[in-house]
C-alpha cells in the first residue's frame, strides 16, 4: 500500500489534491469542500486518519485506510479530480498476498 499506514496513505491523497487544485487554480474550491467534509466527519484539526483511529480504537489499520480513502473518494468526486479508480483497484490487489 502506498504511504505504509493510513496517516501515509492520508498524506499522499491530501497532497494530490492540493497540487491538482493549485495546478486549476481552484485551491479555494478545493478548501471549502476538504473543509466541510471534515466538519461533516467531526474530525475537528485531526484530519480523517487521526479521527478515525480516535473514534474506534480497536479498528485494524486496514480499517482505517479504507476510511481514509472513502472520504478523499467523496472529495475527488465533488470536485471531478481525474483518478483511475479502476488502475488503482487493479495495483492494490495486485500486491496482497
Amino acid at each position: 500500500m502506498y504511504g505504509g499506514d493510513s496517516d501515509g496513505v492520508e498524506l499522499i491523497l491530501h497532497y494530490y489534491h492540493e497540487l491538482w487544485s493549485e495546478l486549476l487554480e481552484c485551491q479555494d474550491e478545493y478548501l471549502k469542500i476538504r473543509d466541510l467534509a471534515y466538519i461533516k466527519e467531526g474530525c475537528g484539526s485531526a484530519g480523517f486518519s487521526n479521527h478515525f483511529k480516535q473514534k474506534f480504537s480497536e479498528a485494524t489499520e486496514e480499517d482505517s485506510i479504507q476510511y481514509v480513502v472513502k472520504q478523499w473518494k467523496m472529495i475527488s468526486a465533488t470536485l471531478n479530480v481525474p483518478i483511475d479508480l479502476n488502475a488503482i483497484s487493479k495495483q492494490l490487489n495486485m500486491t496482497k498476498p
